[in-house]
């Protein structure tokens, strides 16, 4: 597992560390591609003397004895944008601006500022999808908004280290699962997305950079504080325009499921077509759809490692995935993703990768044994249709996924496959 560096985005510690990464250390290549997951915080919670009777508020409520001990002031405003596909609260005290057709706020001490924002208005520069790294340990839902777009959105909170001690941050904000800290927007005739994103100043007074140990302090530290928990609590107010949710595309029909591989050790196994090709020859399943469109790989890090460059590789990621069975297993969400890899060398070898992860954990899922020798890697690669040999936008690298998504016709069964996998208990089965 690649190694982490605290002068990158570090984890945010508090929650069970039987579902976190393993193999995380004090050193780390430079910083990942953007869709390499996201840092979810701690839930933001609510006293049910401060909270509203809106639905996002009564979600805060019922988090308290999950997440920080602190508490914030209800949120008594409401913004909503001006095409009405979003809206927000946020409390009296902080300031707000919203003459730019978006929301800013800042807190009462000024520690910490930030926006919500449809990306057609605000959005981010390309180096937000292409500077970014989050390690993480484990997710809480902004359950409103997973509810009213049909899949998983996650809150997330990251240490950001600066160009000086005094600059480091503490980072919230909202991820659709694997979507580089954007969220889908209600309208299903718009390509835009909602962006909201939190920066909680303050957090290193050591005058020093960070170890990654300190620097997961120092982000645990930033999530319960109050400016902390209230940003969290603006965030899981969002809401967007419910009636307009978009419908999943169109799917073609899956392939009969009639195999079933079970790994060696018998930590795993899944189901696939009688038509494909697998090879189990080196201690995991290889297989290969019969058109050649789709080759795919499951198996656990210990034995097929992963490479330095499945965390460093550049990848746009789909419009969100679908909860697998595994999250019941694990009992931490674990969901099916699409991404675009772009290749190092040239875009003629960029890549569409449709896979399984624990949320923000770079593509990996943890084991049910708990024994800390490996995690469960799946894979499955199509080349793309590319029409330039250029390096593409993050919109045309989504463009050409959304077109491997509805027109190749072995995603169906790619789909299906992820959603067979499970897992099994190593300690159980061969012990």
């Amino acid at each position: 597992m690649a190694h982490r560096k605290a002068r990158d985005w570090a984890v945010t510690l508090g929650i069970s560390t039987t579902i976190a990464l393993t193999g995380c250390g004090t050193s780390t290549p430079a910083s990942t591609a953007s869709e390499t997951q996201h840092t979810t915080a701690q839930d933001a919670s609510a006293t049910a003397s401060q909270a509203t009777s809106s639905p996002a508020q009564s979600e805060n409520t019922q988090a308290a004895s999950r997440g920080a001990k602190q508490t914030t002031g209800a949120l008594t405003e409401t913004y909503t944008s001006p095409d009405g596909s979003y809206s927000a609260k946020y409390p009296s005290s902080w300031q707000a601006t919203t003459d730019k057709g978006y929301l800013e706020l800042t807190s009462p001490d000024g520690s910490v500022t930030g926006h919500v924002s449809a990306t057609g208005t605000y959005g981010p520069g390309e180096e937000w999808f292409t500077d970014r790294h989050l390690d993480h340990m484990t997710s809480y839902p902004a359950e409103r908004l997973t509810e009213l777009l049909g899949t998983t959105v996650g809150l997330y909170s990251g240490f950001k280290a600066g160009d000086s001690p005094e600059q480091d941050f503490v980072a919230h904000g909202l991820s659709q699962v694997n979507a580089s800290g954007m969220v889908s927007l209600g309208k299903t005739d718009s390509k835009e997305e909602l962006w909201a994103s939190f920066e909680q100043t303050g957090v290193n007074t050591t005058g020093k950079a960070l170890t990654d140990a300190e620097a997961a302090k120092a982000a645990e530290k930033a999530v319960k504080s109050e400016n902390g928990v209230t940003t969290q609590a603006i965030l899981k107010s969002v809401e967007i325009t419910p009636e307009a949710s978009p419908e999943p595309p169109a799917q073609g029909e899956a392939e009969a499921l009639t195999e079933t591989y079970t790994a060696p050790d018998g930590r795993y196994s899944l189901k696939y077509p009688a038509s494909w090709t697998a090879k189990t020859d080196k201690g995991y399943l290889e297989l290969t759809s019969p058109s050649g469109e789709f080759t795919g790989r499951v198996a656990t890090t210990d034995v097929r490692p992963a490479t330095e460059e499945w965390f460093t590789t550049t990848r746009t990621m789909g419009d969100g995935g679908v909860e697998s069975p595994i999250t019941e297993q694990l009992g931490s969400q674990v969901s099916t993703y699409s991404a675009y890899v772009h290749s190092p060398e040239s875009a003629d070898k960029d890549l569409a990768l449709y896979g399984l992860t624990q949320v923000n954990s770079s593509g990996m899922v943890s084991l049910l044994d708990g024994s800390g020798t490996g995690e469960l890697w799946v894979e499955f690669t199509a080349t793309p249709p590319t029409v330039t040999n250029q390096a593409l936008s993050h919109e045309e690298a989504k463009e050409i996924l959304n077109k491997v998504d509805t027109t190749f016709q072995d995603v169906p069964t790619v789909k299906a496959i992820l959603q067979s996998i499970r897992l099994v208990d190593a300690a159980v089965s061969v012990g």
